[in-house]
């Protein structure tokens, strides 16, 4: 089993075709891009099936944008320049363009200070920022920064409601999003390597995405900004930021 893209790069690759049956998860590029794919992603007919981590993009927008209860809305998006980063902001942007989503900017952010700047911009440009990493920001003498001290520093001086697609986010502070956990990334995972135990071989089991994420909200968040969430959301999300 290997977890994420340089698992899938730098290991499992290298048993492509042998006997050893393999499943991935957590891996945003496609799989075919790793040679994972011999027929279709529904019967991939190789030593390998797997877990895509897919973020819930279009669903967290919409479900927000209903929230802040404005027909349209001013949506920028914004993340460190990682080649994770760029892939998966670039199928975002696909998705926005397929369905109009009105964003007004997608921005990568190699600094500290780069960061800075974009969060100031939007403060009177935008009603919802989309902010997917904040892992690989560097400071003096590239240095890398902390997400804990670039989150800190976001929700101090940012007042636009913020979507993550990561509960460790949310946690830390950021406002909400519909997030797909480690833990449901590796169930899912753990009933593909269960089935490839009882016998089916990996090729006769589909490549796939978890249907569905979990709606998470820090609710400290959620109040210092002012905003209302309906009691039907409350009670099917998991909630984070409340005080004891």
């Amino acid at each position: 089993i290997g977890f994420d893209d340089n698992a899938c790069h730098f290991v499992l690759s290298h048993f492509l075709g042998t006997s050893l049956p393999m499943v991935f998860l957590g891996v945003n590029r496609n799989p075919e891009d790793y040679g994972f794919v011999k027929g279709s992603r529904e019967n991939p007919k190789g030593n390998v099936t797997g877990v895509l981590e897919r973020h819930y993009f279009l669903q967290s927008v919409q479900l927000f944008s209903g929230l802040l209860g404005k027909s349209v809305l001013r949506i920028g998006l914004l993340s460190d320049s990682s080649e994770t980063s760029h892939t998966m902001v670039a199928r975002f942007m696909k998705i926005a363009r397929k369905k109009k989503l009105p964003i007004l900017f997608f921005k990568f952010a190699y600094s500290l200070p780069a960061w800075k700047e974009i969060i100031r911009e939007a403060q009177e440009k935008l009603d919802l920022l989309i902010i997917y990493n904040c892992e690989t920001l560097k400071g003096k003498g590239n240095k890398n920064i902390s997400r804990d001290d670039v989150i800190a520093w976001t929700i101090t001086h940012n007042q636009i409601p913020e979507v993550s697609f990561f509960s460790r986010y949310i946690k830390k502070g950021l406002m909400g999003g519909i997030v797909l956990t480690g833990y449901y990334q590796g169930f899912y995972a753990g009933k593909k390597a269960a089935l490839i135990f009882r016998g089916t071989p990996p090729g006769d089991i589909s490549i796939d995405a978890p249907p569905k994420g979990t709606i998470a909200l820090n609710m400290k968040r959620v109040r210092s900004l002012g905003l209302k969430i309906p009691l039907g959301i409350l009670q099917s999300a998991t909630l984070m930021g409340q005080t004891p």
